[in-house]
């Protein structure tokens, strides 16, 4: 063995991790080499020195979230035995009767689903949800007069809007609704949840709809991280719309999507919150414990007699400030991910859509298909045509010159 690959050994070789066979060959190049012999006196004495310090105390937290994730774990448990404990308690008739019910609701489900496809709802277009479900998939939308749902207002033109779904009950930045009872954290402290929001709208007029966007996000203090306007070209069928990457307050992200949802028809609304407390509070308990550890550090250095001492805890402490630094750097991000909120707007003019050909049945969709194949046939017939074209002048040019190598061949006979 050589010193480089000795000294990457001297770790395990330390804490007696190699096996016979390598811990010999380190043992016998040691015998030999003063300097790798330095190298291990010196870790050693590192390995020493922080066996010297005291094992940090857990933070007071971290029993509290403990005991909250034991919790979680056992509601979760319990709840899907609940859940199955009368399915499996049935006889076998009354199973297969209930398997038979489910699978014939879930039939009922996706026809009742492939017949609104093609009613009013179709008309905003493949994979685009219908004004009735902006709010979510698992929030149904009441009925005009009760709670949570706006009434149609009236337009200057004197056409009746889409219902705009009422925004959500506010709540305080970065802090969820409170949790159902009994199953309430054991240990309280502030939530910390990264909100965003895509939001897609049909407006009348696009240029004073963008205003308006940059407008309202200045009034709620924050500002257009990214922002796209697309006007279309003469002759192009592409329709005009803008889109924007919004950064606004989280105390003023309820207000800011209802102000938004007022600008035009509201096509698509969905909102997500990610919570990272237990990432955040994590973060702040490995900060603490890494101060501590750097107080330690500085006692020891303080106490540190000889040079080589000094330098190996000064190395010491330098790793640890490193630790602390990335720690804190993550935690600053995410104090910054939860203040202020994203939310994702797409405006698109009306008056773009283009016109549905109506439904001629059976015929109607046979001649559709011909006629398809008729314009793809000319269209890759009119490209092969162009390609022609454009080689002629190359096919010109190799047709004359087999043409004189021909008649060269020809008059050397």
């Amino acid at each position: 063995m050589n010193c480089r690959e000795v000294r990457d050994l001297l770790s395990p070789f330390v804490d007696g991790a190699l096996d016979a066979s390598r811990s010999g060959a380190v043992e016998q190049h040691l015998g030999s080499c003063a300097a790798c012999r330095a190298e291990l006196e010196a870790l050693r004495g590192a390995v020493a020195l922080v066996k010297k310090l005291e094992a940090p105390a857990p933070p007071p937290q971290f029993v509290f979230q403990v005991q909250a994730a034991l919790q979680r774990e056992f509601f979760r448990r319990t709840s899907r035995r609940g859940a199955l404990s009368w399915y499996s308690a049935l006889p076998r008739w009354a199973q297969g009767l209930a398997a038979a019910a489910a699978v014939l609701a879930v039939g009922v489900a996706l026809a009742s689903l492939v017949n609104l496809a093609g009613g009013p709802g179709a008309a905003l277009g493949p994979g685009v949800e219908s004004p009735s479900t902006l709010v979510g998939e698992a929030v149904p939308t009441p009925p005009p007069g009760e709670a949570g749902y706006a009434a149609p207002q009236k337009e200057g033109g004197g056409r009746a809007a889409a219902p705009q779904p009422a925004p959500a009950a506010p709540f305080a930045a970065g802090s969820p609704p409170a949790p159902s009872p009994g199953v309430g954290v054991l240990a309280p402290y502030e939530h910390k949840v990264i909100r965003s929001a895509d939001l897609a709208l049909r407006v009348e007029k696009l240029e004073e709809a963008y205003r308006r966007v940059v407008l309202i996000t200045q009034a709620a203090k924050g500002f257009v991280e990214q922002s796209n306007l697309w006007t279309g070209g003469e002759g192009e069928k592409m329709p005009r719309g803008a889109s924007f990457l919004l950064r606004v307050p989280s105390d003023s992200f309820e207000r800011v999507l209802e102000d938004l949802g007022r600008l035009g028809e509201v096509v698509r609304l969905s909102q997500t919150g990610q919570d990272v407390s237990q990432e955040y509070y994590d973060l702040q308990a490995r900060i603490r414990n890494g101060r501590r550890q750097e107080e330690r550090l500085l006692e020891l250095l303080g106490r540190a007699e000889t040079v080589d001492e000094i330098l190996r805890v000064e190395q010491e402490l330098a790793r640890v400030r490193g630790e602390i630094e990335v720690m804190q750097g993550r935690s600053n991000y995410l104090d910054q991910m939860v203040a202020l909120s994203s939310i994702q707007v797409s405006l698109e003019e009306k008056g773009n859509e283009e016109p549905q050909p109506p439904d001629w049945g059976i015929w109607g969709r046979m001649w559709k298909a011909f006629w398809g194949t008729v314009l793809r046939m000319g269209y890759w017939i009119g490209r092969a045509v162009v390609f022609l074209a454009g080689a002629a002048p190359v096919v010109i040019i190799l047709a004359l010159a087999w043409w004189g190598w021909r008649r060269w061949r020809r008059s050397r006979r």
